[in-house]
């Protein structure tokens, strides 16, 4: 910075110290006033003439490192990912602790001339003691995220960076790091920093969520939203709760939502008393239906939110020192699976014979149809079922952390990197089984790395050129047209060749034989309360009826639903959900023969007058737009003008 920009500052400064920011031009956010204030009244700092950077010795660096723990590893992987969005726009990420030291950073390497020279390098402190007003200290001080840009920064010579830092904190609400980027030589303004605000708010949110759930996974986790199609996001509300039903901890999202006084009024007290189920159905849940989402409501205010529920990891014994039951046991059987139905049970004798041979299998099947409980089903019953099964979902991994957690890593792969290295999903699975879930969503680049490894039998960490041996069997699913996907050039034909030794074809729900038993297997599964609960003939032949698009997922919930809803031990036809109500009266009525007569109904039954309802409110959503109106039911729209005829549906306002 040059001397008139010095003498600039400095008066700037002086005057919002002495209380006149008045008469500034811009005036400066309110917490930078603040943090110059701190700089001046408890650090003494002179905004023109600063000492050099202060750094951590190695050793110290290493003591810091340690004291992060496992956020370390996980908060780098996040800054790779947030740097191959930012790539080429001249900021660095940074991950520092909650001193302010400098952990890790991922930059330009053509800028490291520029970073170096502002002091950004691992070790360096960036707390408000050391270096003013920054992006880093001042989100420390604040307790709050923040943008320093510019001559926002106290010292002169940071006048060029502009910096946006984020906390992070623990499943205790306390601040233990910070996510920040930093950029050097931007002439950009203020407020075109929004951006970047969002993205390190983000990220910073999605390092708290995985922090939370690797801190606590000895612990059953319970994840909570509003929506059912949004369980399992990073909008989750999260819970920790120990074998006594009491809750350990609760992430931002739980307090914000249930509790805004603050955590206190959360941890230690016991699920059910915040929650309408009791901590064993809880913990029932976590054994058997893991993946499956359920409604609960809050003791306070009945309010619905969905939850899934996450088992604690095992450590090979419980609290009194016994040896824990294996997976095995808690699982669905094979026969279980296959019930009475002549194509299940032609599955599982073709997994039966194929499952000890050095054959992989796929799994095919539509979404809800039950492929990873079959995954574990062959698992349960085959010689490697006192051996790790492990699952990878190929679409839910990051791309940026899809090598690291398949392949595992060295110490120094990467900065943050922990000592001992980490083994990768394959060699955890070694001698057990590998179940990659949804293949067809698998990248490019890992299709040829996981060709390597198929064919070699070997696998290499990240920054290691010495091979690790793994005795491999796959079980591998998805609900893709993969020989569409080869075609399409997506999938390569050697790598499904390679998955595809056994391929079994999972039907779904609509064309089993045996709905009836597996209805009542899932209502025996679903109802927690020591009552026995019946249907009764008209709700049990519409659950029979039902398409079921969501297959066994759906029905779950719907049983679920219908249990909550019920009266006397009984589920009614008045019970089960509006949605699917309302979709099998769109479904029956299309079965109706389509004849050359418009003319309209006269005896209008209940099924003709939910057909019009229907076709009316898709209608005004698609602003009576016949062409995306028919689209949204499903027909033609030939088809659609015969209803809207036959319904007495007015075809004047139609575009």
């Amino acid at each position: 910075m040059n001397a008139s920009f010095d003498t600039y500052h400095l008066e700037r400064v002086r005057s919002v110290v002495n209380g006149h920011m008045d008469g500034l031009d811009p005036p400066p956010d309110k917490y930078v006033a603040r943090s110059w204030e701190r700089c001046v009244r408890n650090y003494q700092l002179d905004p023109i003439r600063s000492s050099n950077s202060a750094v951590l010795e190695k050793s110290d660096i290493r003591e810091h490192e340690d004291a992060l723990g496992e956020l370390l590893p996980i908060a780098s992987e996040e800054s790779r990912n947030i740097y191959s969005q930012t790539q080429g726009s001249g900021y660095a990420i940074i991950v520092t602790d909650f001193d302010g030291a400098v952990m890790s950073w991922i930059g330009d390497p053509t800028m490291d001339k520029e970073f170096n020279d502002a002091g950004l390098w691992i070790g360096a402190l960036w707390d408000e003691e050391h270096e003013g007003t920054n992006g880093i200290g001042t989100c420390i001080a604040e307790g709050r995220s923040v943008t320093i840009h510019h001559e926002d920064h106290f010292l002169s010579k940071h006048g060029a960076l502009s910096c946006t830092g984020a906390p992070i904190r623990n499943s205790k609400g306390n601040i233990v790091a910070v996510l920040d980027a930093s950029g050097t030589g931007s002439q950009d303004s203020k407020n075109s920093q929004i951006y970047t605000a969002a993205l390190m708010n983000m990220s910073a949110k999605r390092i708290e969520h995985w922090y939370f759930l690797h801190s606590h996974r000895r612990d059953t986790i319970l994840r909570l939203n509003r929506r059912p199609e949004m369980v399992g996001t990073l909008d989750d509300a999260l819970f920790a709760i120990n074998g006594d039903g009491n809750i350990l901890a609760v992430n931002n999202t739980a307090v914000e939502s249930f509790c805004k006084e603050g955590r206190k009024n959360l941890v230690g007290k016991k699920i059910e008393e915040v929650f309408d189920f009791k901590a064993t159905s809880l913990f029932e849940r976590a054994t058997r239906e893991s993946q499956l989402v359920w409604p609960a409501r809050l003791r306070s205010n009945g309010e619905r939110h969905y939850c899934l529920v996450r088992p604690p990891e095992k450590n090979g014994k419980d609290k009194n020192g016994q040896k824990q039951a294996t997976a095995k046991n808690q699982e669905l059987t094979i026969n279980d699976l296959a019930g009475n139905d002549a194509h299940m049970l032609g599955n599982v004798d073709r997994a039966q014979r194929t499952m000890n041979e050095a054959l992989p299998t796929l799994l095919c099947g539509e979404t809800g149809t039950g492929k990873e409980a079959m995954a574990r089903a062959i698992h349960a019953v085959s010689d490697r079922a006192d051996k790790p099964f492990v699952a990878v979902n190929c679409a839910s991994i990051p791309e940026s952390l899809i090598e690291s957690e398949l392949f595992g890593y060295r110490y120094g792969a990467f900065t943050g990197a922990r000592r001992e290295g980490m083994r990768g999903k394959i060699l955890m699975s070694n001698k057990g089984t590998l179940f990659l879930d949804e293949i067809g969503e698998m990248n490019p680049s890992l299709q040829t790395r996981l060709l390597r490894v198929l064919e070699e039998r070997y696998v290499y960490p990240l920054a290691s050129d010495t091979p690790v041996s793994v005795d491999l069997h796959v079980i591998s699913a998805t609900n893709k047209d993969m020989k569409a996907l080869i075609s399409e050039g997506l999938f390569r034909k050697d790598l499904y060749y390679r998955l595809a030794g056994v391929v079994l074809q999972l039907p779904p729900l609509r064309e089993r034989e045996d709905k009836r038993q597996l209805i009542a297997n899932a209502l025996a599964l679903e109802n927690n309360s020591e009552n026995d609960i019946t249907i009764e003939d008209e709700a049990l032949e519409k659950l029979t009826q039902h398409p079921w698009p969501g297959n066994f997922r759906e029905l779950r919930f719907v049983l679920r639903a219908a249990l909550a809803l019920s009266k006397h031990n009984t589920i009614t036809l008045n019970d089960l959900p509006e949605d699917l109500m309302r979709e099998d009266a769109i479904a029956v009525a299309e079965k109706i023969v389509d004849t050359d007569d418009p003319a309209p109904v006269v005896n209008v039954s209940p099924l003709a007058a939910a057909e019009r309802d229907v076709i009316l409110k898709e209608l005004e959503n698609h602003h009576w737009n016949v062409t995306k109106t028919a689209a949204s039911l499903s027909m033609s729209r030939k088809t659609l003008y015969r209803r809207l005829q036959r319904h007495n549906i007015s075809t004047q306002s139609f575009r």
